[in-house]
């Protein structure tokens, strides 16, 4: 069967759980470690898979597969001297919150995307 239908019959349910960062520029609501993610990320295999058999390298290399929910990223528009600038996320601002649940999601849909971490 191939990979797109995989996803059609046994769409995971993902419980979303945790706030974090990457590298402090963009503040995310992670996903529980249970069998939701676990299938999600046999769907993120599969997808991988069926695009190296078309000659599509994957991001080997890159950052290990994340699946999460982006609450805000930091601007990358270039800075005005004399404007305040924010260089990172601070804790401060989301720790508090770590622990938060954000309820639960059903996987409808793969977005590929290559981030390149400057």
């Amino acid at each position: 069967m191939p990979p797109t239908h995989f996803l059609a019959l046994q769409a995971p349910v993902v419980e979303l759980e945790g706030l974090g960062t990457f590298r402090d520029q963009v503040l995310f609501l992670g996903a529980r470690k249970d069998e939701g993610l676990e299938r999600v990320r046999e769907v993120a295999a599969a997808a991988r898979a069926a695009l190296q058999d078309i000659g599509l390298q994957g991001g080997g290399g890159g950052a290990a597969f994340a699946p999460h929910v982006t609450i805000a990223k930091l601007s990358k528009v270039p800075w005005r001297r004399g404007q305040p600038r924010l260089r990172s996320i601070p804790r401060e601002a989301w720790g508090p919150c770590a622990d938060v649940r954000g309820g639960s999601v059903t996987l409808s849909a793969v977005q590929l995307c290559r981030m390149r971490l400057v």
